[in-house]
């Protein structure tokens, strides 16, 4: 065997079939190096815009949330209008989604809540907020007679709040929507798990005991 066959270096000449290539096509390869930074440029720039709308849009409802805490109303629902239109499918702009389907529920507007509620994701709320959801939207539901919505509504909101803090009222809301669509073994089924709850409040065992008479009742007759 002769000795340049012992002295052959596969990757050295990898290495140097590199290097001639870039040598003859330097052209190519700078134009290649320029797209992958402009690539990399714009993926940093665009990464850098999403995480600054981000900020803003929160920072934008957190303070529209404490002008709606210390009564300004007007001027909080305006803004959390706008956070929804400007940020829309970001966090923020759910929790302002919130707080407008409040609002309406309070001024007695069923209709618009039921419009608001199509433009709800949910799911990039936490689960206090999205059980607060469900339940407005229970509410309307009921008031505008769509009972099996209102049952699925409450049910929803229920489970979030298994999850996160165990609020009872949502088993409550759940019995009167089943009472009112006749369905009375659930409506009780549902209070006696309620009135089980060792945590359970003074009034809203008053409640519990109410309705599941109520029910009990109507089944009866």
């Amino acid at each position: 065997m002769k000795k340049e066959e012992l002295r052959y270096d596969p990757v050295h000449d990898r290495i140097s079939a590199i290097i001639d290539y870039i040598d003859n096509n330097k052209n190519i390869v700078i134009q290649g190096l320029i797209v992958i930074g402009l690539a990399v440029g714009g993926w940093g720039y665009y990464s850098s815009l999403k995480k600054d709308k981000v900020n803003i849009s929160k920072a934008q409802v957190g303070l529209a949330q404490n002008a709606y805490n210390i009564g300004q109303v007007d001027i909080s629902i305006s803004e959390f209008k706008g956070i929804v239109e400007e940020y829309s499918g970001t966090d923020a702009a759910e929790q302002a989604l919130v707080y407008l389907l409040k609002d309406a529920y309070q001024k007695n507007s069923d209709e618009t809540v039921l419009s608001l509620a199509d433009a709800h994701r949910g799911s990039g709320l936490d689960a206090v907020l999205n059980a607060g959801f469900y339940e407005t939207l229970g509410n309307a539901n009921m008031n505008t007679s769509d009972i099996d919505g209102a049952i699925n509504s409450f049910k929803k909101a229920d489970k979030l709040a298994s999850t996160e803090n165990g609020d009872l009222r949502f088993k409550i809301d759940l019995a009167v929507a089943f009472i009112a669509k006749g369905e009375f073994t659930n409506a009780t089924s549902v209070l006696n798990e309620l009135l089980d709850n060792k945590d359970i409040s003074y009034s809203d065992k008053n409640r519990a005991e109410e309705f599941l008479a109520l029910a009990k009742f109507s089944k009866d007759n």
